[in-house]
């Protein structure tokens, strides 16, 4: 066997290891062939494999967490980035907006672009929400569905239509 092969090309070989040994197996009698020494090793062997190519897959995905934790970092320095010049972006067009109200110009044309202070469209400005009247309060009711009383409920006997409790594995990297 080949120590550079893929964990998958190792879980065949093994899954037909497998299969070998149960054929020379002889179950009525419980007696085993020649081959089955030999058969049993092979699969210790690719299981020895499996496990020193598992070493080789922590580091992977070790490696693969450090560039998602990279990338969130990155896009957390480009956010802030992005936020920054929105605001000087903002303050520059306030600045340039006092300035053309205060001089009483309405707007500038240029050959690359128009900048005008113009009206915008009424909206309501809430300066003291305690002084609003109840009848312009809206309530918002949000359905939610708890599934720690479901799973509670179903751990306690209870039939619960629509819902199970499951036990899914995952891969745990320490």
């Amino acid at each position: 066997m080949e120590n550079k092969q893929t964990l998958w090309a190792l879980t065949e070989e093994g899954n037909k290891i497998e299969e070998m040994l149960e054929e020379s197996i002889n179950f009525e009698t419980g007696e085993v062939d020649e081959n089955y020494d030999k058969l049993m090793d092979l699969k210790d062997e690719i299981n020895a494999l499996v496990v020193n190519k598992g070493k080789d897959l922590i580091y992977v995905l070790r490696k693969q967490d450090n560039y998602a934790d990279a990338i969130d970092d990155e896009i957390k320095r480009l956010q802030a980035l992005k936020k920054s010049y929105a605001k000087k972006k903002e303050n520059l067009s306030n600045y340039i907006k006092m300035c053309m109200i205060t001089n009483g110009i309405k707007s500038i044309e240029t050959p690359i672009g128009k900048l005008s202070v113009v009206n915008n469209a009424e909206s309501v400005e809430i300066y003291d929400e305690s002084l609003i009247d109840k009848k312009f309060i809206k309530t918002k009711i949000e359905e939610t569905i708890s599934k720690t009383d479901i799973k509670n409920a179903i751990k306690n006997g209870e039939e619960v239509q629509g819902a199970r409790l499951v036990r899914n594995t995952r891969l745990a990297v320490k």
